[in-house]
């Protein structure tokens, strides 16, 4: 079974730099891909489109090309691995 979290994210304001905080301002035309580190694990992450921001939690694989480029033309889409995907995953 898969289960899927689908949202959008209004009101969120970075409190740092965008160097602190890795936001980086991506061309919609372009993607933005990294990872954050929880608990030992290295979770990659895809961020791609122009608009109001979007959390898609699951895969940074195969998320993104599940979703139309007409959609990313209205929202920031951030899409971002699980625990179970990650690269150095750990229990």
């Amino acid at each position: 079974m898969v289960i899927t979290f689908f949202g959008v994210l209004t009101g969120c304001a970075p409190s740092g730099t965008p160097e602190e905080e890795g936001n980086v301002n991506v061309p919609k035309d372009e993607k933005h891909t990294g990872y954050i580190e929880v608990d030992g694990s290295k979770l990659d992450y895809v961020v791609e489109g122009d608009g109001k921001p979007c959390l898609v939690i699951g895969s940074s694989v195969y998320y993104p090309k599940t979703f139309s480029d007409n959609l990313r033309e209205h929202l920031r889409m951030y899409f971002v691995d699980l625990k179970w995907f990650a690269r150095d995953h750990t229990a």
